[in-house]
Order: structure tokens, then C-alpha cells, then sequence
């Protein structure tokens, strides 16, 4: 799937700014032809949630319909056009000019629908788009009633099964585009390393066959000169002296494919590229024949007001602040980023995990709860659904160099781990990179043998052994070895930490204090920077984050090294000045 970008051959139309919002209590909108236009409605901006725009709908999980009129324009009309959602949380039913497109379920994921049949070229165009955040235990985000790894400490409010707040809406930006009406539909780059070339394999689909067409490739450098060229639908170009794409030096070419029918070029699209190898060989991750450390957080897409709404300037703010303090990597939690966040990793320098919304399935407060009522057939089809919008998407980014299928899974349980084995094999034949899940049961777990690279969220003793800190390093480092002795794979730390409440300060460090909070990281390091098949660690989490009501948080998830408003606490100084070391 490619992003909307304009060029001679493709136009683009970003249709944020204010639309028309209407609550549906009582689903009472289809019936009421509510898609052939919103009465007594409100204005609402795009693309955020409805959430914290309306205070009182705060909680509300329900139907929400949305309303956009927009005009589009008369010379598209010999070109086929695309509506394309960025990010819909979480089921959507949209339609054009009061007739019906299509439907969607999951959230923070782009899909889109040709719309040539529906639309009045040089005239207004009426979008209607009915959302809800109806959770069930089919939806990859699960509804968290009576199951989800906080279950058994009883139900969060509004209830789903991630730990964060539960967005719901427009939340990402919405594109009316055009593509000729024979187009390149879809480009897949694979790059490798011969010595001192760089290799790139690609793959272009076509929306149909031209009768006399070819494709012609051309890569150029930061300078705009040409350093390969190709042609066909498929093949290898070779750039001779390559300079590599890494954390460090974030190298990228521009990949241009052209199709030329009857002489002529009739449709062309530019990829960013960046040239690296991964390998997985022992205890290391290598890029580009270099073993890496990683070092970094996970981060949720979080802001007052704006919720997990997408915001240019705070991706800015926040990749400056990870320059800032030494970090090489971002695990965007737990969800697919932007795809404009991706476009900044690529081009300053951040590796990524992308992940899937699949988190905490398999757990259950009840007894009596067979492995089959708490992931329904249903739940695995949307699994590998996700898995797939995912990579299709994300293929083609440099900084993406691994995929997350799950997170926090109850993987002591057979059904769980046969379920994983299943997607992993799954992801592999969609794309080669390594595939993770993250582990959160210790070495109880009966999956991450399935997997590339071991990857452990490790709070056991955050939430029961305290400040006992001679108790629990040695648990953790029994419990590390163990891990590796069964896989002998290399191993990440994917999430640890402690929430600091800002201004709160104690001496000796107790509970909820930036105290505690950065002797608790710094003690967790001190273990794990000392074992050499670790080789990385991301701190939970890059900033606070609302989270549902739980007596288990103080309004937000406060693990953040910088607040809400990404202002660094007392930790992010420590930090700074230990991957400083590091990175020497």
C-alpha cells in the first residue's frame, strides 16, 4: 500500500480541519438515513479522538457519526480516485453521497476505497463515516471485560484490555488522491550488502498490464545523482560504494519507478530507501555487519486535548528529545505509528519495532474461561489481518527493523504459544525481517523459542518486591539467564521501568517519587548492561500517558521519562549521561 504523494502524474487532497460530529446514543442513525447528511450536529477537528474534544462523551464508547463535504475537482475525473483513512478507531462504516463504500475494523491502520463510481467530479461530495468503539473479545484490542492481565484486579473504566486510554474516532489524517488509470499499485524494496555495494531488490505491481508499457527504475543519491538504474516489473539494481542506512548514519536514496506506455511516461512513484543488512547470528543483532545495542523507550501516541490525534510538531519535539538523550530506538506502543512518524525515523536516524494492537489475550479472570472464549476464531482472522495491513504498509522503511505480533500475551498457556507459532510463520512469509512478541510471564513463558530475537517486559517485582534491591536484581538476572540458557537467542529488554509522579521527591526513595523512579531504572541497567546477550533496552515508557480509570494509576500511566507535556523528569539526565557512555 503506498502513501499518497503527489507528483505530475498524482494529485493529493488532505481533508483534515473541521468536520461534522453527531453522537448516537441510541444507534439510531442508519435508520434514520443519517448517511445522506448529519442534522444538529457539532463541529469536531480531524484527526483526533472525540474524547477529550467533547468532556462529556469522555468515557463514551459508542456510535459517533462524522460528516465531511468536500469538492473534487473536475480535471479528476479521467483519473481514478482514492479516499483513504489513516487511522479509524475502531469499527467504521463509511459512505459517499449517501451510498455505502465499505466497512473496516481495527484501529491505527490505514485503509481506503476507489470512489470513481460514487462522486460528482467539479461538484460538492458528501463523506459520512459511522464510528464505534465497540470492543468484543473478537477485536484485536479486546474489551477487557473479565479478561486482559489487569482483569483479576477488576475492570478498568472505560474497559478494553490495553493498558492505555481507549481513543476512539477519526484519529489520523484522511486523503482524497488520484493515480492514473494505469498505475504502479504497489512497490516492495528488499536491500542487502555485497561488500562495499549496496543491493536492492524490487517488485512492482501494476493495476493492469499495458498493452505496449515497461517499467523503468532509476536510484539516486542525496544529491540527485543517478547511482543505478533498471527496468522491468521486477529485478536488482546494484549501488556500487553505498553508503548504508544505520541509527547513526541514516543514509537514504530515492527509489523512482516509471511506467512508460507507448513512449510516454504515463505514471511514476518515489520511495525513500536506505540501504542495510539485518542479522541475527548468536547473541548479536547486526546492522550492516555491526552489532548494535539498543537503547531506548516505548512510546504511546498521548497529548492533552488531542489524545492520540496525529501531530506533526509533537513527532518533532519528541524525536528531538530522543536525540536529545542518546536513544537509537522506539518501540511505538502498542499499535502501527504513523506513517509520517516512520518517514522521520528513516530519515533522522530511529530504528523501529512495529507492532500490532494485539495485547493481553489469553487471560482471564475466570476460571472457568476455556482458551477458545477468550481468543474466538474471529480474533485470530483479525490477528492476521492486522499483521498484514501492518507490513504491507511498513515495508519499505529503513527504520523498521523488526515486527511485534503481540504483546503480553498469557504465553504460559499451550493454546497461546501454538497461536503465536502460527502468526510468526505467518509474518514470515509477508516479509523477512526478524518477528518478536513481548513476554511479560518470565521464563514461565512457553513461546519465545518461536522467535528471532527474546524480547521481555519485566515488572514482576516493581509490583511485588519493591525496594528490596538486592532480592530483586538477583531474581531478574537468575531469570535473564534462564531465558537464555533454554533459546540461546539474543534478547531485548522491552519494557521496565516505575512510575515517577513529576515534583514528587523523598529521601530515602519510596513508591511514586522521580526518586524511586530513576533508582529503580538505574538498579534494572546495572543488571542487564552487565549481560552480554542482552542487547538492548527500552524503557517503559518515553512520556506519560492517559491511561482508563484503575486504582493501579494516578490518572496517567506516569513510567515516563518525560511528563505528558515532555518536560524531562529526574531520570532523563541519568539517562542521557549513561548512553552517553554507551554510545562512546
Amino acid at each position: 500500500m503506498l502513501f499518497p504523494r503527489e507528483n505530475k502524474f498524482r494529485n493529493v487532497k488532505i481533508l483534515d480541519g473541521f468536520w461534522s460530529l453527531k453522537f448516537d446514543k441510541n444507534d439510531e442513525g442508519e435508520k434514520q438515513a443519517w448517511c445522506k447528511g448529519l442534522k444538529n450536529a457539532n463541529p469536531v477537528a480531524i484527526s483526533a479522538p472525540w474524547n477529550e474534544q467533547y468532556p462529556d462523551f469522555k468515557n463514551y464508547m459508542g456510535t459517533v457519526w462524522y460528516e465531511c463535504k468536500t469538492v473534487i475537482a473536475k480535471s479528476w475525473e479521467k483519473e481514478f480516485v482514492w479516499l483513504r483513512f489513516c487511522g479509524v478507531n475502531w469499527n467504521a462504516k463509511v459512505w459517499i453521497n449517501g451510498k455505502e463504500l465499505g466497512t473496516h475494523s481495527g484501529g491505527f491502520i490505514s485503509f481506503e476505497y476507489q470512489i470513481n463510481d460514487l462522486i460528482k467530479t467539479g461538484d460538492e461530495n458528501l463523506i459520512v463515516v459511522k464510528v464505534d468503539m465497540k470492543l468484543s473479545r473478537e477485536t484485536l484490542l479486546q474489551d477487557g471485560k473479565g479478561i486482559g492481565h489487569w482483569a483479576k484486579f477488576g475492570d478498568k473504566y472505560p474497559p478494553s484490555s490495553g493498558d492505555y486510554f481507549p481513543w476512539g474516532g477519526i484519529i489520523r489524517p484522511v486523503y482524497v488522491y488520484t493515480v492514473p488509470k494505469t498505475y504502479i499499485q504497489d512497490i516492495t524494496l528488499n536491500t542487502d550488502i555485497s561488500g562495499k555495494a549496496g543491493v536492492i531488490k524490487y517488485q512492482i505491481e501494476l493495476n493492469s498490464k499495458p498493452l505496449n508499457g515497461l517499467v523503468k527504475v532509476t536510484v539516486t543519491d542525496k544529491a540527485g545523482t543517478v547511482v543505478a538504474q533498471g527496468s522491468g516489473l521486477s529485478g536488482t539494481v546494484r549501488v556500487e560504494k553505498a553508503e548504508f542506512w544505520c541509527a547513526e548514519t541514516p543514509h537514504l536514496y530515492s527509489f523512482e519507478a516509471a511506467l512508460i506506455v507507448n513512449g510516454a511516461t504515463a505514471d511514476a512513484y518515489c520511495l525513500k530507501t536506505g540501504i542495510k543488512k539485518i542479522e541475527i547470528k548468536k547473541d548479536a543483532v547486526l546492522i550492516n555487519g555491526k552489532s548494535v545495542y539498543f537503547r531506548g523507550f516505548s512510546r504511546h501516541d498521548d497529548l492533552a486535548v488531542i489524545g492520540a490525534g496525529f501531530n506533526r510538531a509533537l513527532i518533532v519535539r519528541d524525536f528531538q528529545l530522543l536525540k536529545w538523550i542518546g536513544a537509537n530506538i522506539l518501540r511505538p506502543g502498542h499499535y502501527p505509528p504513523s506513517e509520517e512518524l516512520l518517514d522521520l525515523a528513516d530519515e533522522t536516524g530511529i530504528y523501529i519495532i512495529d507492532e500490532v494492537p494485539a495485547n493481553a489475550f489469553y487471560s482471564t479472570k475466570n476460571p472457568n474461561d476455556k482458551p477458545k472464549d477468550m481468543v474466538p476464531p474471529a480474533f485470530i482472522e483479525n490477528h492476521k489481518n492486522a499483521v498484514k495491513a501492518m507490513v504491507t504498509r511498513d515495508k519499505n522503511h529503513a527504520s523498521v527493523i523488526a515486527w511485534s505480533i503481540a504483546n503480553e500475551c498469557n504465553s504460559t498457556l499451550n493454546e497461546c504459544a501454538v497461536h503465536l507459532k502460527k502468526i510468526y510463520d505467518y509474518t514470515k512469509t509477508l516479509d523477512g525481517r526478524p518477528v518478536v512478541f513481548m513476554n511479560c510471564m518470565d521464563d514461565d513463558d512457553k513461546a519465545s523459542g518461536h522467535f528471532d530475537i527474546i524480547c521481555m517486559n519485566m515488572y514482576f517485582f516493581l509490583y511485588n518486591e519493591g525496594g528490596d534491591w538486592d532480592k530483586v536484581q538477583k531474581t531478574m538476572s537468575d531469570i535473564c539467564d534462564k531465558m537464555y540458557k533454554r533459546f540461546k537467542k539474543p534478547m531485548l529488554i522491552s519494557e521496565f521501568g516505575a512510575d515517577g509522579i513529576a515534583g514528587e521527591h523523598a529521601h530515602p526513595a519510596v513508591f511514586y517519587t522521580e526518586d524511586y523512579q530513576t533508582e529503580h531504572v538505574l538498579k534494572y541497567l546495572d543488571v542487564f548492561e552487565k549481560k552480554s546477550y542482552i542487547r538492548g533496552t527500552m524503557v517503559w515508557a518515553f512520556a506519560d500517558f492517559l491511561v482508563s480509570q484503575h486504582f493501579g494509576r494516578a490518572i496517567l500511566n506516569r513510567k515516563g521519562v518525560f511528563n505528558r507535556d515532555r518536560n524531562p523528569k529526574m531520570i532523563a539526565r541519568f539517562l542521557k549521561q549513561r548512553w552517553e557512555k554507551i554510545k562512546k
